[in-house]
This record gives structure tokens, sequence and C-alpha cells, in this order.
């Protein structure tokens, strides 16, 4: 008897017409979030990863990246090119791919993992962000109402370097996925048939299954004394 294999196409993307459509919408929209949101210091959140993480929940890691890069490209064509932004954009792709791995895997489609995988993400997100920033400019420059008002708290507590950047960021990144995951998941789950058929769209959520490793050994021990019962 051959193994069957099982694979999940955690890189696989299902191009079509819809789907080259959805890539430039979708890139275009994260010109504009970047423009006209992520940039407000007034503003709780920023937003400018919802398309890649789209994009990414939609078809994977690659399409996630896809996004990204056209979002780059984009934002090269219009403002010309800058270093900061090509990073910022390169670590939204990285994020991206990683919440489409986890997504693909089913850990944001249980209730018993999606807390775990959001508090993991956050941690991933904030790290690279933060990791980035200074490598480029020295300090945290991911700046919104949030961040500002917990750095002047910091200052006052005498509160400076690694700790008072990774502290802020984190707590605005909370907010910021506590927006953007759900309307992730609504738009997935709620989204039209005709226009998830037009955008090769699975409405489906991957749903990760924990097995429990012994009622799984007495399955198998069970199924191997069947068989043999079975070949005499």
């Amino acid at each position: 008897m051959e193994n069957e294999k099982y694979t999940i196409g955690l890189v696989d993307v299902k191009w079509s017409m819809g789907r080259v459509i959805l890539l430039v919408a979708l890139a275009f929209f994260s010109f504009i979030m970047r423009r006209y949101v992520s940039t407000n210091p007034f503003l709780p959140f920023w937003l400018d990863e919802f398309s890649p993480m789209l994009a990414a929940a939609i078809d994977g890691p690659v399409f996630g990246a896809a996004v990204s890069a056209l979002w780059l490209v984009i934002e090269t064509a219009i403002n010309g090119f800058s270093g900061h932004t090509a990073l910022t954009i390169l670590m939204y792709a990285i994020i991206s791919a990683i919440f489409g791995a986890m997504f693909r895997l089913g850990f944001f489609g249980s209730k018993k993992t999606a807390p775990i995988a959001f508090i993991v993400l956050v941690i991933t997100n904030t790290l690279i962000a933060v990791a980035t920033s200074m490598a480029i400019f020295g300090e945290s420059t991911f700046n919104n109402i949030i961040t500002s008002a917990m750095l002047k708290m910091f200052e006052r507590l005498g509160v400076h370097g690694l700790s008072d950047g990774i502290i802020s960021y984190m707590a605005a990144n909370i907010v910021d996925k506590l927006i953007v995951m759900p309307a992730i998941l609504l738009i997935i789950k709620y989204i039209p048939d005709k226009a998830a058929e037009f955008f090769s769209i699975n409405k489906h959520i991957p749903v990760t299954v924990i097995v429990d490793s012994d009622l799984a050994d007495k399955f198998y021990v069970e199924r191997a004394k069947q068989n043999s019962e079975a070949a005499k």
C-alpha cells in the first residue's frame, strides 16, 4: 500500500484574472492607507499591514508578498525610491508571510489556538519592526497617538533605549491587530459568493486540529489489530 502524501499548498497561488485585479487593488489600497492613515500621528492605529495580510489570508504567504512588492513599485513610481519605505514594506511582506503561513495551517481558525497565534504574531511583528527601525535610525520611529503617549510617559519615568520602543510599539500593534485581523476574518467569511468566485477566494477558514496523542496511539493500535485479524 502506497503512503498518502498530505500537502497544504503553503506557497501555492491560484492565479486568475480576478486574482490579478485583486492584487492591483490591494497594492493601491496599501498605498492610500500609508499616505492618509498610517502616517497620521493623531490616530491610534496604522492599518497599512491590512492589504498584505488580507492577501496572505486569501492565498498564502506568496500572494501577501506579491501585494507588498507591487505596493513598493507603486510607492517608488509616485514618490520616488526611499530606503526607509522599502525596508518598511519589506517588513510588512515578512509579517504577512508569517501570518499567511499560520493562517493556512489553521492557527487562526480555532478558538484554542487563535489567542496564542495572535500573541506570537504581535511579538514577532514588534521585534522585526523595532529591530528594523533601530538598525536604520537608532530608535523606534513608528509613531501614532499610542506610541507618542507611552514614549512621553517613559521619558518622565527616565526609561530610554530599546525597552521603551518595544513596549510602546507592542501596545500600539495590539490595537492595530485587533482591528486588522477580525476585519480579515469577516471579509473572507462573509464576502458574497459571486465576488469570492471571481477573485478565487475560498470562504472556508482553515482550522488546525489538535489530536490527543494517547487517543491517537490507541486508535492506531486498534486499527493494527483489526488489520492483523483480517489478514488471517
